[in-house]
């Protein structure tokens, strides 16, 4: 298996204080708003798996809402505390008319010690946020039939100092799903010419856990640590992300093959889950060409674990006797946001 340099896969949101006052009480010394930049995207739609799926990156982050839970307490590290916003919900924050909003307006408390966990997009076909999600422990459950929701997860935490509330606070969002890419070419062997042309007509995997729960959490050692952890167990033998369509490839030449899934971003959201975790529970793929008319091509995927923020990038390499199945990994590349979303 080859292994591609790491990006870091971090959508950064920069949280600070704005200049608003507050004079009926000391201890609310200023407001939180939101500000940033609007970016349009264009999406690219066509048939088969992968359609509309756009992943978030720094020109569409601001497309859609995000959800935040937020607490403080007098103790920095105790878990649980006060409600940074009226509602036991996420709070929503959108981008409208040039700048993030929400409402109601809520102030800073001086001294005090916050911590906000956000999740971004606010809502989506994909998934259902459980209603006992906290400023601890957001519970969001997944559903990859729909998947076409990129999801993302941020956390940071900060003591209401003077001079803190005055400096930017960073959410570094991260990719909780990881990302499937699949491609393939004709193996490059001598029996097979330069010039021999094929096409793949359907594709589809069989073998996924299609459901879980994600829990953004905290580690057990330390409330401010954040944590991702899938609950994901229901193995399903069933049909998944299945493409037909007609895409020619030819012979592979080390570095180009024909993406299969069509789509902006040539890829589906996936469940963090181990690939082929027992023999009784093969992860396969299936597919036929044009040149093989009706037969049913398959492979067993290698036993791998899939984790959250890294997109998976198989090969196909079809030889005349048998089939080559190439892996490599990499993070998102990286979210170099350049916009500002002050608290």
């Amino acid at each position: 298996m080859t292994k591609i340099l790491k990006y870091t896969i971090l959508a950064l949101l920069f949280v600070c204080l704005s200049a608003c006052r507050k004079t009926d009480t000391d201890d609310d010394v200023a407001a939180l708003s939101f500000q940033a930049e609007a970016r349009e995207i264009e999406q690219e739609l066509k048939s088969g798996a992968g359609e509309g799926i756009v992943k978030t990156n720094d020109t569409n982050l601001t497309d859609k809402s995000f959800g935040v839970f937020g607490v403080w307490n007098d103790i920095e590290k105790s878990i649980g505390g006060n409600n940074v916003f009226l509602q036991s919900t996420a709070q929503e924050v959108t981008y409208n008319s040039g700048k993030w909003q929400y409402s109601p307006l809520q102030y800073w408390k001086i001294n005090k010690f916050y911590r906000f966990r956000a999740y971004h997009p606010y809502s989506g076909d994909s998934f259902i946020v459980n209603a006992s999600s906290s400023a601890d422990n957001i519970m969001i459950e997944y559903n990859v039939v729909p998947g076409k929701d990129d999801l993302l997860v941020g956390f940071k935490a900060v003591k209401a100092t003077i001079d803190n509330i005055k400096a930017p606070v960073k959410f570094e969002f991260q990719h909780a799903l990881c990302g499937l890419q699949f491609k393939i070419a004709l193996k490059d062997v001598s029996d097979i010419a330069d010039t021999d042309k094929d096409a793949i007509t359907e594709f589809h995997i069989e073998g996924l856990i299609p459901t879980g729960t994600l829990r953004y959490t905290f580690d057990p050692s330390d409330v401010k640590l954040p944590m991702i952890e899938w609950i994901a167990t229901y193995y399903d033998s069933g049909s998944y992300f299945s493409w037909t369509g007609e895409k020619e490839f030819g012979k592979y030449d080390g570095t180009h093959a024909v993406n299969i899934f069509d789509g902006s971003a040539n890829m589906v959201f996936c469940i963090p889950q181990t690939c082929s975790s027992a023999a009784d529970k093969p992860t396969t793929i299936h597919f036929k060409t044009r040149g093989g008319g009706t037969a049913d091509n398959s492979a067993t995927l290698p036993t791998l674990k899939w984790e959250s923020g890294k997109i998976y990038i198989y090969t196909l390499l079809v030889n005349k006797s048998d089939l080559e199945v190439v892996v490599s990994i990499k993070d998102w590349k990286e979210i170099q946001s350049s916009e500002d979303v002050y608290l």
